[in-house]
């Protein structure tokens, strides 16, 4: 291995240090509780909103089964080329597969993906501006993994 590469994968892993959510302690992030979210409910349904980039970080993490049942996530300004990842980071995982949906800007659909429980993850498309999250209605076989 030269030089360069010994540099860079030595930066790599100080960049992945600095960004750990849990801390050099290794302690649990505050999960702020779906209650306090901005949201609207109907008859059967509750829509989250992640418009802060806490809420949007946290999402699905941690949540109980009971939790995720019968709502949606709404992402709102997704950033270029956002990954989603329903591994633990900080909060815990995601415990259920989850069916996330990308937009543009004239709402389009772009992709959809169904994200593996626990270490699922799915990359937001070029064009992509608003996210939704969800379980899926059917139990799905092909899912996103690590």
């Amino acid at each position: 291995m030269n030089n360069f590469n010994k540099v860079l994968l030595v930066s790599f892993f100080i960049v992945l240090a600095a960004m750990n959510p849990r801390g050099s302690s290794g302690e649990r992030l505050r999960k702020i509780p779906f209650k306090d979210w901005p949201q609207v409910n109907f008859e059967n349904i509750r829509v989250l909103v992640a418009n802060q980039p806490v809420l949007a970080q946290q999402g699905f993490a941690g949540a109980a089964a009971e939790e995720m049942k019968n709502t949606l996530m709404i992402f709102p300004n997704l950033p270029e080329g956002v990954v989603f990842t329903n591994t633990d980071q900080g909060w815990g995982a995601v415990s259920k597969n989850l069916q996330i949906v990308y937009f543009d800007k004239s709402f389009r659909i772009l992709k959809t993906d169904i994200m593996a429980a626990v270490t699922g993850y799915s990359k937001a498309p070029p064009g992509a501006v608003i996210a939704i999250e969800g379980l899926p209605r059917t139990n799905r076989t092909r899912v996103k993994r690590k």
